[in-house]
């Protein structure tokens, strides 16, 4: 990777400290210990939903988190976007880029600036190719303070929120 790409943003698979995944894989193979928090059709079973103060506390935490200090990132990040589009329209398929929603008090700590970025590129890349569609539902009214585990994260009740909303943005 380029030097000014900090290899910790560049795959899920470093989303958490090098330490605690070795962790928990060793966990997972000598233990069998597993820290998947989903059932087998993909819903992650938080059926509870978040109290005021862990959404104001969840909020501001989480949007500090997704915050980058810097853009560097970005263009590799871009690159590998648009290497995963021309791939799909090659092989004739569709990409769907989706901003989930998420509850007012994580959306009002963003950076305007990143999420104006963000939102700005998924519209031009969707507006100059047909098998791209994009999805932003980051302040959709649809979902309210019961639909949310943590105030990033749905629970089952806007899970299946979500997977209707999309499920109808596809037959479209």
């Amino acid at each position: 990777l380029p030097e000014k790409v900090k290899w910790e943003y560049s795959t899920e698979i470093f989303n958490a400290p090098l330490k605690k995944n070795l962790s928990r894989i060793k966990d997972y193979y000598l233990y069998e210990k597993n820290y998947v928090q989903m059932n087998p059709h993909g819903w992650n079973g938080y059926d509870h939903y978040a109290l005021d103060s862990e959404l104001k506390k969840t909020g501001i935490e989480a949007a500090a988190r997704h915050t980058f200090k810097t853009y560097g990132a970005l263009e590799n990040n871009i690159e590998h976007l648009n290497k995963i589009i021309e791939l799909a329209s090659a092989h004739h398929w569709q990409v769907v880029l989706l901003i989930p929603p998420a509850y007012k008090t994580y959306t009002a700590n963003l950076s305007d600036s990143q999420l104006y970025i963000t939102v700005d590129y998924c519209e031009s890349i969707s507006s100059k190719n047909s098998h791209v569609k994009f999805l932003n539902l980051l302040y959709s009214p649809e979902f309210n303070r019961t639909d949310f585990y943590d105030a990033d994260h749905s629970n089952i009740s806007g899970a299946k929120k979500l997977s209707s909303l999309l499920d109808q943005f596809l037959k479209i």
